[in-house]
């Protein structure tokens, strides 16, 4: 089910496993690890690569692997590195990002929490919900298409509208599942939240700006 949610991250953990042409060494232990913002992250989206790396490239398990010819298809590279959210560092995520081929541009941003260093609860997750929500979704204002979804115990997952997903977010509504996608001219955004057998929590958030 996770799957579903990184829509964008699933194909970017493909594309790691694939023999790079070259690629940075991770940087040592001793580096700080990146701290994020989501103002950060919408700043990411369609940027340069040169202009984003700064940010990245001397924290704490930084890796940048680039394919050669045809190997990574619109990719051009691929970096990935552990992260953690300002305000929430008792959490561990991880970040990866798609270089498009022909411009250079960061095409893909997906983050997602590591359940396994650090669990999630869902007023927690919500938290992020309010963070993201406020600091990227609400600056999107030329909407294309807005789909949002969410799923209590085991029926069908429900199509809600984004004044309804917001109220449930506000309320703190018991979930399973709950999912923002908001698409327009700065690229498609998604955050999703989902709730794992063991009862704790995933975050994730993928954008899209397109391998221009």
């Amino acid at each position: 089910m996770k799957k579903l949610f990184q829509f964008l991250g699933g194909c970017i953990l493909v594309v790691l496993l694939m023999n790079a042409c070259s690629g940075d060494k991770d940087k040592s232990v001793s580096a700080p690890t990146l701290s994020l913002t989501p103002k950060m992250l919408l700043g990411f989206a369609g940027n340069e690569w040169n202009k984003v790396k700064p940010a990245l490239s001397n924290k704490k398990g930084y890796k940048y692997t680039e394919f050669s010819g045809d190997q990574g298809g619109g990719i051009k590279a691929v970096v990935s590195q552990p992260a953690t959210i300002a305000g929430y560092e008792d959490q561990h995520y991880w970040l990866t990002l798609n270089i498009a081929h022909s411009s250079n541009m960061v095409a893909i941003v997906s983050l997602g929490n590591d359940d396994s260093v650090a669990t999630l609860s869902q007023d927690k997750a919500y938290l992020l919900f309010d963070q993201f929500y406020e600091n990227v979704f609400s600056k999107i204002t030329d909407t294309s298409l807005v789909y949002c979804g969410y799923q209590l115990g085991g029926g069908m997952e429900k199509r809600i509208s984004l004044k309804e997903a917001i109220d449930k977010i506000d309320r703190r509504d018991p979930v399973d599942i709950l999912h923002i996608s908001i698409t327009g001219y700065q690229g498609a955004f998604m955050m999703s939240l989902y709730k794992e057998a063991n009862g704790n929590f995933y975050f994730g958030y993928d954008s899209y700006k397109g391998y221009f």
